[in-house]
């Protein structure tokens, strides 16, 4: 059991960013370490997070919602290698979350212009997809995180 409990401790501090370990380890991280961890970092002057949900690091899904600049936004996209996804809010899929709890995802408040964005990322022998949906102004985001392992 010792050996299972270092194996995971040590594939946790070699997945997970220094900073985050602390928070994980001790609840949800906030919405800005979430945008800092999985989008850019520092966090651009003209972003307003208005809504996450972290399931403490060892669920599936990580969620954001926030504002932005149309800049900001493009420095966000050339990040990584987004591309952009034929799903779209208005197609009903990814609409709303399997969490009754999360009332504030909302992807059809974009408008039926809403594009998305996805990303898949491979770290350590794992998968994690990156979704963006942003409306037609290119200055409010849904965000999500979604783990495979």
């Amino acid at each position: 059991m010792t050996m299972v409990m270092t194996g995971i401790c040590y594939l946790l501090v070699q997945i997970i960013p220094q900073d985050s370990l602390y928070e994980i380890s001790h609840g949800h991280r906030s919405g800005e370490n979430l945008f800092r961890v999985f989008l850019i970092d520092p966090i651009p002057k003209n972003v307003t997070i208005l809504h996450s949900q972290d399931d403490g690091g060892f669920g599936d899904y990580i969620l954001l919602h926030f504002k932005i600049s149309p800049d900001d936004f493009n420095s966000i996209l050339a990040s990584e290698k987004y591309e952009i996804s034929s799903f779209t809010p208005i197609s009903g899929y990814y609409t709303d979350t399997e969490n009754p709890e999360i009332t504030w995802w909302n992807l059809r408040s974009l408008g039926k212009n809403a594009t998305n964005y996805f990303v898949s990322i491979e770290y350590d022998g794992h998968q994690r997809y990156q979704n963006i949906w942003v409306n037609e102004q290119r200055n409010e985001i849904y965000f999500e995180v979604t783990f495979i392992y």
